[in-house]
């Protein structure tokens, strides 16, 4: 298949550092193209591929990624695979057959949106479209047996990804918390206020609070493979990679019976917390599985060839009905 794959414009594909959504396309795009698919990507210059990279000409501007796909669409694909924010391509009429997985918790309507939970599909469109859970790369990530004992919080810092509470948990918890992510949001700038006015304060307070900056590579691994537990106290999100990342590792996760935790985290139902209480709780009593268990359902349920060859179904089913 000739197959066009649509990442955001925020930053590049794969990312240096923060980037879920481009770290998936990433990881899809590289393995439809060992499957023998011809592949192109539209990205952020400086981004990379084996396939046929189309670079935008303009950055954070979703309405702006739709025109330009429509002036620039190479001749006779099969599919495209939009992840935009708002599904800014599928919703644009285009000739050629399109799937839109969404990535953010709210969706726009669009003819075959792709989400990464039945949770989200229910609460997003009513149990229409797809669910195709998210998948990494088995060999980028360290796995590790021994742990040190300290608590993970990685991801952006603002209000409705749970930083505030992850805290909590740790200082009733008496545990050192390790805090990775960057100080001013990518999409939206403005959300850095929060972290100047209500998380940079109980950071100067706090000596069991470690701020470690935006992580990735080599330290992101080594944070991820060592740390006691990850903390994913996150209000409503469409997935939640970093806790497949975790589990990748042989990382416990806790986390918020939110969003796709419950289906995340289906093997493990012992590590939902129904709020910071229970997972302070949980931090005190309960038995985590042991890493061996944690990266086996990984690999049963969470790499990027079960994620690809999840979607090659989806094409052809796509196609056929087109």
């Amino acid at each position: 298949m000739r197959i066009v794959q649509i990442s955001p414009d925020y930053v590049t594909t794969p990312p240096e550092k923060y980037g879920g959504i481009e770290r998936i396309v990433y990881e899809l795009t590289e393995q439809l193209i060992k499957k023998g698919h011809e592949v192109f990507l539209y990205a952020l210059p400086g981004s990379k591929t084996n396939g046929r990279l189309i670079e935008y000409k303009h950055w954070g501007e979703p309405l702006e990624i739709a025109r330009y796909v429509k002036n620039t669409l190479p001749s006779s694909v099969d599919i495209i695979h939009d992840h935009t924010h708002g599904s800014v391509v599928g919703r644009s009429g285009l000739p050629v057959p399109t799937v839109s997985t969404i990535h953010v918790p709210w969706c726009f309507e669009s003819k075959d949106p792709v989400f990464m939970s039945n949770n989200m599909r229910m609460k997003l469109n009513g149990g229409r479209g797809h669910v195709v859970p998210n998948g990494i790369n088995r060999e980028e990530y360290v796995f590790s047996a021994q742990k040190s004992n300290y608590l993970l919080f990685l991801g952006r810092l603002i209000e409705s990804k749970g930083i505030l509470k992850a805290i909590e948990i740790a200082e009733k918890s008496n545990l050192r918390l390790v805090i990775a992510g960057p100080e001013t949001d990518i999409v939206d700038p403005e959300t850095s206020a929060f972290y100047i006015q209500h998380v940079l304060p109980k950071i100067r307070d706090n000596p069991n609070i470690i701020y470690v900056g935006e992580v990735g590579g080599a330290y992101k691994q080594q944070l991820l493979n060592r740390a006691k537990c990850l903390l994913f106290m996150s209000e409503e999100e469409a997935f939640g990679l970093v806790m497949i990342e975790a589990m990748a590792c042989g990382t416990p996760v806790l986390a918020l019976q939110k969003g796709s935790v419950s289906e995340i985290l289906s093997g493990f139902p012992e590590l939902i917390c129904r709020d910071e209480s229970d997972a302070v709780l949980k931090l005190r009593t309960i038995d985590f599985p042991t890493p061996h268990r944690l990266r086996k359902y990984f690999l049963q349920n969470f790499t990027s060839e079960i994620m690809v060859d999840n979607y090659l179904k989806l094409y052809k089913k796509v196609l056929n009905q087109n």
